[in-house]
């Protein structure tokens, strides 16, 4: 059951019936989160974190789903209420959210390999890993800076303090295996992390940060439809 790693296939549009119907399942200070976004595409971006959580959630306490507590601190990271021992987090971009389950801390991130500008890296990336990335092909950089990008993306979820810890603070080195490497680079004090990539689909990439240091050998893939079949066909 844990640790585990969903990745949602966000629709492009979502008839009105059905998108409040989902979204009156949940408590109401989300829906009017929810509701504030200017691009149904971004709601139901975050529509779907809500959900897979919730349902996750439920099943591994073995509630139903209304009675899941989602509280979030002062950066914003959520924690389940009703378990010390169940971590979770979510991340989405372009059409996927990924959602994360663990008993111990956990941070993910998943980006779209859209078009950037590489050179940002000298200002968000350390030198040894601005350095690493200049010396790889040009045809091999755009993965691996979004692979560098999405490891610091996980670690600063996973500490939940936001950005007030900065992209350059810590490290990253990757071997010709993939083994991922951490450092930081200041003298904060934080839990012993490892990670690991996954390949979810073309044009996207992902990384987790787990501080169990057990990772989920398969992707749990749910279409859009998962929600309409377990949640409103099934009149919950």
């Amino acid at each position: 059951m844990l640790p585990s790693l969903f990745i949602i296939t966000v629709p492009s549009d979502l008839d009105d019936p059905t998108y409040y119907k989902l979204l009156n399942l949940l408590p109401d200070d989300r829906v009017d989160r929810i509701k504030k976004f200017h691009f149904r595409r971004n709601a139901l971006q975050s529509l779907c974190g809500e959900l897979i959580s919730r349902i996750r959630l439920a099943e591994l306490l073995g509630i139903d789903m209304a009675s899941v507590e989602i509280q979030r601190d002062e950066f914003g990271k959520p924690h389940c209420v009703n378990s010390c021992n169940l971590y979770f987090n979510v991340a989405h971009s372009g059409d996927l959210v990924a959602a994360a389950f663990d008993n111990k801390v956990v941070g993910v991130d998943i980006e779209n390999m859209r078009n950037t500008d590489l050179a940002i890296a000298d200002r968000f990336f350390t030198k040894n890993e601005s350095a690493a990335l200049k010396a790889k092909p040009e045809a091999d950089q755009r993965d691996f800076f979004f692979k560098l990008w999405t490891l610091k993306e996980s670690f600063i979820k996973a500490e939940g303090k936001g950005l007030s810890i900065p992209l350059d603070s810590f490290e990253f080195d990757i071997d010709n295996e993939d083994n991922v490497y951490f450092t930081s680079l200041s003298n904060e004090r934080h839990r012993t992390y490892r990670f690991r990539h996954y390949k979810t689909q073309p044009g996207y990439n992902c990384a987790l940060c787990s501080e169990s240091g057990n990772f989920p050998q398969d992707i749990i893939r749910l279409g859009f439809d998962y929600f309409l079949t377990r949640i409103v066909h099934s009149g919950a």
